[in-house]
């Protein structure tokens, strides 16, 4: 059991903003891009108030399928937040590059600081022959030389060997700026900084985006802003004389006048990329941004940076920028998306403004439907060019935005299409073919195909090996892909196996601590804990939790993530208390990040709901995972797939409440949509087949349950394979209908196949594994095996009390279970340790009035009843519906089902299978509410607990017979049986003589008022009368009741 401090959640902290922004798919960016944060060197994270456009991935350029497609229209809302939020954004943006503008040209009047001539001593770090051709689309471009070298003079290989490097190079550059500030006038310590060096993370995030295909490699080499100073000159001849001191006293490999060509947000500088010494021969390339200081000034009080940030991702790669602009002044003159706009991007010719428009309706804003025809315009305006890489690009784009708009298969398609043409221009080993298929390998993911998804995965992983070497964030990225496939086949070992050589390759480039290492962690966590393997689950995503929180902060979207990661970890274990902190505690920070109504937060309510239904507190859960449908609903729409797992999991809630009707509504909306957007042979379909399987049999109706898990079954083999937990699921429902059916022997071997399969692959002390034994042990019970269902029942017990403890209400419940065994075996010693035990640990952890005690005297009553103690047995009887209808209600079988056993105490019949409640679901005028009869023989149809399996109705030659003592097995038809036969039709020719008559009516009185004094004692005077007054009946009721009874055998104490 978890044992951890329960802090206050109160408010949550003040918040942390994201630690990085996604570039752009082509990889691109401009050497004059190289500073971050324009207009200041601090590279502290920036807090917008837009975080939901923190910058996305940009697809690479795109072009569309030229034939006339048909393609689904999505649900987009009219009022799409993100597109408000957008141009609220653009607007803000124009002004204060207007500003800027505006400062520039006071400050500047003759242009001198445009005019001014900056000079590099490399000749620039591109190859001159190259330099009117695309940056990276060609290999060999880049001179080598200028790469950033380690301590021992070689290339480096990692971010490790570059920060050891720029350690040394930190005080050097000090060293530099320190001359230069003695030899210019006015520059003081106040005008001259020199950074720390730049996060790790920054740079990781950084090398991945802009330098992932640059040739040579690795792209952590081209990074020269690890070491990075800021020089503010008050005027131009302080300007002019830094650019005259820097370009006699330092080796410049690059330099730009930016105020010639300022960036895309107006601002203006001199940025220098200089070669420091800083050990004999060993040099370390350093960056020096020169600020004017009215305009850094001004910058600063804009917000600059936060709108370079978010829009950089527009301005990144073959784009020029000043037609980026005008494009977006354009877009941000109509205020919206509306036709207007549309029309005129569809007539439009130009194919770089295409693109950017459907990359910002697709990415940022999600307008997939405008993106789609945006694209199908790019693919007309392109029918002539015979450029087919262009055309494969097209396909690519168009495949991304059919995913994002849930059409799987369309968006495969488009993919190959993309593959064929790819390989037959590029070849088969080029990075492309690699991205290409990842991304189909994710398509197959979403239909559930992962042994196809896998091979997909493995393909891009060799050719990014070949390509970039083994310690590159895409081998990482394909390596995690793998991971998570074999995580969905249910391969749990291939998948930890897969993740940890992720793990191996970031920790050796980024070190061990590192957002980036805890998300890979996060990923081991989960895969060990479907897995079962809870004690290594917790330590990975403890570890997870210790890097965000140093990393990233406390109040971080990633940090909730791994709370959530701990609180389900400590569900399963059992620790219900530390885990409901932890999901609030995740809930609070996702609520504070994004709001209540935001999609982040679908998490923390599903992972609640679940651990307030294992708490049996099925309001709440319904409450919490109605509010998460509600916000699925609301962003996607109700006939949206992403709304049906909430369909699912409410079902479910109303099963464990044995509202079979509610649940199957809920699964119903599911399959319907399911069936329209996925098709029949998806799993998730699937589950909605299962899922009605299961409440067909809550309700009595194993006929039309077993077609539905018949029809799931045959999908979870297909796709997923016999050997996964899903398929295992589906056996283990698949058995309960057949025991609603009455079919044990069938039912038992479902239950063993579906034990069989969890053995093979989930960890030995899995909850599934305590549930499989414990269906096992339940139908072998039903066959008369009860050596075995008690070692069977033995086993869930110690699996469930190992998770949980011995004092856990789950072991408890497993407790009560095993009694119910013991006293159909006739080991009523046994059976009432058990049952004890679990009250006392029940009355300390549930309280005295929960349901699980009402259930738990229940089965105290029946074996006192069993044995004969009529008293005791109505004491515990009366306190089990006492408890049940003051949780439950009258009406729930759980109470429905105690009223019956009372009634059969009180009318002093016996009750001869402690089985029974196990049986048949309550049909008819009892499932609406109307008292059981007393039970004579032969009792009413009671419920099935969600713990235990569905089971029919005894076979009639098994009815009111009673379980033979412990260690024997029932008798067949020869022998007693025959002897009791014999002892029937002999009373029965008896009762057609006045003596037999006679004899009979003497022994009923007798046995009547032996049971009437018995009773007696516990009732005292007021059931005295009662049963005096029920004694004076006629002769002729007298003899029609012994006339019934006498048809029917009596039954025998166990």
């Amino acid at each position: 059991m978890e044992d951890e401090e329960l802090p206050d959640i109160g408010e949550a902290e003040e918040i942390g903003s994201d630690i990085s922004s996604v570039g752009s798919r082509s990889g691109g960016g401009s050497e004059s891009d190289f500073s971050e944060s324009e207009g200041s060197n601090s590279d502290e994270d920036e807090d917008d108030d837009d975080s939901d456009y923190s910058s996305s991935d940009s697809s690479s350029d795109s072009s569309s399928d030229s034939s006339e497609e048909d393609v689904p229209t999505p649900l987009e809302d009219e009022q799409n937040p993100k597109v408000t939020q957008f141009f609220q954004r653009m607007q803000h943006f124009f002004e204060m590059r207007r500003n800027v503008e505006d400062r520039a040209d006071v400050m500047d009047p003759s242009e001198k600081f445009r005019n001014l001539k900056v000079k590099t001593h490399s000749g620039g770090i591109e190859f001159e022959e190259n330099k009117e051709e695309d940056e990276y689309s060609d290999p060999g471009m880049f001179k080598e030389e200028y790469q950033q070298k380690s301590l021992d003079g070689a290339t480096v290989k990692n971010l490790d060997e570059l920060y050891n490097a720029a350690e040394k190079a930190h005080t050097a550059l000090e060293r530099v700026l320190d001359q230069m500030s003695d030899d210019i006038s006015g520059l003081d310590g106040e005008s001259i900084q020199v950074a720390a060096l730049k996060p790790r993370n920054r740079a990781y995030e950084k090398a991945k985006e802009e330098y992932y295909d640059r040739v040579p490699g690795p792209p952590e080499s081209w990074l020269y802003d690890i070491v990075r100073s800021s020089v503010v000159c008050k005027s131009f001849k302080q300007l002019s004389d830094v650019n005259k001191w820097l370009s006699k006293n330092a080796h410049v490999v690059s330099a730009k006048n930016r105020f010639l060509e300022p960036s895309f947000t107006g601002y203006r500088d001199m940025l220098y990329h200089v070669l420091i010494p800083y050990h004999g021969e060993l040099s370390h390339i350093c960056e020096i941004q020169v600020h004017q200081k009215d305009i850094k000034a001004l910058a600063e009080q804009s917000g600059l940076p936060k709108h370079y940030e978010f829009f950089r991702s527009c301005f990144v790669g073959d784009v020029y920028p000043p037609d980026v602009l005008e494009d977006l002044a354009m877009m941000n003159k109509y205020g919206t998306v509306d036709q207007k706009l549309m029309e005129i991007l569809l007539k439009s010719q130009d194919v770089a403004q295409l693109k950017l428009f459907a990359e910002l309706f697709r990415d940022k804003l999600e307008e997939y439907n405008h993106a789609l025809q945006l694209y199908k315009r790019i693919s007309v305006v392109q029918q002539d060019a015979k450029d087919e890489e262009s055309v494969a690009e097209t396909y690519f784009s168009i495949a991304l935005v059919l995913g994002a708009m849930g059409d799987v298969d369309g968006s495969i398609k488009h993919l190959n299409k993309a593959l064929v043409i790819q390989e037959s221009c590029l070849g088969s080993d080029h990075v492309a073919i690699a991205e290409t298929n990842t991304e189909i390998g994710r398509m197959l993911g979403k239909k559930g195909n992962y042994a196809k998804a896998i091979r997909k995965y493995q393909k891009a992983l060799r050719i990014r090996q070949s390509h970039f070497g083994q310690e590159h964030f895409l081998v990482i990225a394909s390596l995690q892909d793998i991971g998570l496939a074999q995580q969905n086949m249910g391969d749990f070992p291939g998948s930890e196996s897969s993740y940890r050589q992720a793990l191996e390759i970031q920790e050796s480039v980024l070190g061990e601590v590192h957002p980036d290492v805890a998300s890979t962690r996060h990923m081991i966590g989960t895969s060990l804990c479907k897995y079962g393997d809870y004690g290594k689950a917790m330590d990975e995503h403890r570890l997870a939790l210790s890097i965000r929180e140093t990393e990233v902060g406390k109040n971080n979207l990633m940090t909730a993530e791994s709370h959530t990661d701990i609180g389900i970890v400590l569900t399963h274990k059992g620790d219900y208390e530390v885990a409901e902190w932890r999901h609030r505690k995740a809930l609070k920070i996702r609520e504070t990040l994004k709001g209540k109504d935001n999609e982040e937060c679908v998490m923390s309510l599903k992972c609640l709901g679940d651990l307030l239904r294992r708490k049996r507190d099925w309001e709440g859960a319904i409450e919490v995972l109605k509010r998460a449908q509600n916000i699925l609903v609301k962003i996607f729409g109700m006939d949206n797939p992403s709304a049906c797992s909430s369909y699912i999991d409410l079902g479910n809630i109303y099963l464990d409440k044995y509202d079979a009707d509610l649940a199957m509504q809920e699964f119903r909306r599911a399959k319907g949509l399911l069936e329209t957007t996925l098709g029949q042979e998806h799993p998730d379909t699937a589950i909605a087949y299962s899922s009605m399987g299961k409440a067909y049999s809550l309700q009595g109706n194993p006929e039309a349950a077993l077609p539905a898990l018949e029809k799931a079954l045959g999908v979870f083999e297909e796709v997923l394979g016999f050997d996964h937990p899903i398929t295992a699921t589906c056996y283990e429902n698949i058995g309960d209908a057949l025991a609603v059916k009455g079919n044990m022997d069938e039912a038992l071997v479902k239950h063993r196949q579906a034990l069989s399969i969890r053995a093979n692959i989930l960890y030995k002390d899995h909850p599934d594994m305590a549930s499989s034994c414990a269906k096992v042990g339940d139908m072998l019970a039903r066959n008369g095996d009860f050596v075995g269902a008690v070692v069977a029942h033995r086993q869930a017990y110690s699996i469930v009390s190992g998770l949980c403890g011995d004092g856990h209400q789950e072991s408890a419940a497993a407790r009560v279970r095993l009694s119910r065994v013991l006293a159909a075996q006739g080991d009523f010693d046994s059976a009432l340790k058990e049952v004890e035990t679990a009250l006392e640990i029940q009355g300390v952890v549930v309280g005295e009035d929960h349901e699980d005690m009402g259930r738990s005297f229940s089965v105290l009553g029946t074996i006192a009843n069993m044995k004969d103690d009529l008293i005791t047995a109505r004491r515990h009887h009366l306190k089990a519906v006492k408890i049940l209808e003051a949780r439950l209600g009258k009406t729930h079988p759980w109470t429905m089902d105690a009223k019956s056993r009372l009634a059969t105490t009180e009318a002093g019949e016996k009750e001869t299978d402690t089985l029974e409640a196990l049986i048949t679901p309550i049909k008819g005028k009892e499932a609406n509410g109307v008292t059981a009869s007393p039970r004579k023989g032969k009792k009413p149809p009671a419920p099935i607990p969600p713990e235990t399996p569905l089971t029919p109705k005894a076979p009639r030659s098994q009815r009111n017979i009673p379980l033979p003592p412990a260690g024997t097995t029932p008798k067949g038809k020869k022998g007693k049986d025959r002897n009791k036969s014999a002892k029937k039709k002999k009373k029965s020719k008896e009762k057609d003589t006045d003596k037999g008559k006679e004899k009979k009516k003497q022994k009923k009185d007798k046995e009547k008022k032996k049971q009437k004094d018995k009773v007696s004692e516990g009732n005292g005077e007021k059931k005295e009368k009662k049963k005096s007054k029920k004694s004076k009946k006629s002769d002729g009721e007298k003899k029609k009741k012994k006339k019934k009874s006498s048809s029917q055998p009596k039954p025998e104490a166990s």
